[in-house]
């Protein structure tokens, strides 16, 4: 970065990986972030997610898994958003999917709260990978933990229905969408004053 005026440091490299990894350009991220320690600059949390980021949006879900991985070796602490990262990219992979739900189930050994996002992440990598059982077990667990499911996890829940041969169970998820809809459109309503 040889913008005048501009100091090096964590956050300056953090905020172009992000501007890098959202603009398309994932590798320079990477390359912001493998550069980071031989210029004397701290890679923190944000620094992880974001290579970890700029790893799902190049569908390299091996190398996010092993960033975060390497978290904890450099004194980095992992959060909700390095690991919902990693799970996004094992999203996009098929033989990921198992690593999706090892990483979920990581998150609970290790205390950290998971959310929709999470779930769905690791329901999509399931539900891509013709994984019905684990898709559907997820959601369970979702219900079971009180994570909100949302229309994601409805339409992933039907899709998994309808892999396993199981198309009579699709209408009661049909209907929780249903219902999750009409309270969505009562509060909007609501909220407009209508």
């Amino acid at each position: 970065m040889a913008v005048r005026g501009v100091r090096k440091d964590t956050v300056t490299i953090n905020s172009a990986m992000s501007c890098c990894e959202g603009s398309g350009h994932w590798r320079s991220s990477l390359a912001l972030f493998a550069d980071m320690p031989s210029n004397g600059i701290v890679q923190d949390t944000v620094s992880f997610s974001s290579a970890i980021n700029a790893c799902d949006s190049g569908g390299r879900w091996l190398i996010a898994l092993s960033l975060l991985e390497d978290m904890p070796q450099s004194r980095v602490e992992q959060n909700i958003v390095s690991f919902n990262s990693a799970i996004s990219a094992c999203e996009k992979s098929r033989p990921s999917a198992q690593s999706a739900v090892k990483l979920l189930r990581q998150m609970a050994h290790l205390r950290l709260r998971r959310d929709t996002i999470s779930f769905n992440a690791a329901v999509l990598a399931c539900e891509s990978a013709g994984s019905w059982e684990s898709c559907l077990s997820l959601i369970c667990e979702m219900a079971l933990t009180r994570v909100e499911r949302d229309m994601t996890t409805l339409n992933s829940g039907a899709g998994a229905f309808q892999r396993c041969g199981r198309p009579e169970d699709i209408p009661s998820l049909l209907d929780e969408a249903a219902s999750r809809q009409l309270a969505l459109f009562s509060e909007i309503s609501n909220r407009a004053g209508v």
